[in-house]
């Protein structure tokens, strides 16, 4: 498996066990594994089994299906270009105008 891969299977693992409110003490020890092993997964330095990612599910209280609701690649970049859009909505049209030219010369 590609090492982009794992580091966002890894990411995934962190933000669910954060939102869960444990460590990777209390993680690993409600999935019977050591701390160690937990952050190694994390981080995305080590390739594990489907058996360790079913007893992680179970000790997240997170089903599979979400386990792996990874996040679009291009989110951030969707909601960079919302935020950007909102912002122009109360633009005057001779702004809007400027905006364009000077985003024209940023794109160049």
């Amino acid at each position: 498996m590609p090492e982009k891969d794992l580091k966002a299977i890894g990411q995934r693992i962190k933000h669910l066990r954060k939102n869960a409110g444990l460590t990777q003490e209390q993680m690993a020890e409600k999935a019977f594994m050591h701390s160690k092993y937990i952050g190694q997964i994390e981080r995305g330095e080590i390739n594990t089994t489907i058996e360790t990612i079913l007893r992680l599910s179970r000790a997240l209280n997170v089903p599979l299906r979400e386990f792996f609701n990874l996040p679009d690649k291009n989110q951030h970049k969707k909601k960079e270009l919302l935020e950007i859009s909102d912002a122009l909505q109360d633009q005057s049209l001779p702004r809007l105008e400027l905006i364009k030219r000077v985003v024209r010369e940023l794109c160049e």
